[in-house]
C-alpha cells in the first residue's frame, strides 16, 4: 500500500458520501461480492478439468 493511500481513500471517496449513500455502497458492493462468491475462477476450472 502506498503511504498516505488510506488518507486519499477516505478523502476522496468516503467523505464524499452522507450515512446513507455509504449504506447504499456497502450493500451494493456487499451484493457484488457474495455474487463472485459463487463463481469458479476461470483457473480453477482449468485445474478441474486436468484432473
Amino acid at each position: 500500500m502506498l503511504p498516505g493511500h488510506v488518507a486519499v481513500v477516505q478523502k476522496g471517496m468516503f467523505d464524499a458520501l452522507d450515512e446513507p449513500r455509504t449504506e447504499a455502497l456497502a450493500d451494493a458492493l456487499g451484493a457484488v461480492r457474495d455474487r463472485l462468491r459463487t463463481l469458479t475462477p476461470s483457473s480453477a476450472e482449468r485445474r478441474r478439468s486436468r484432473g
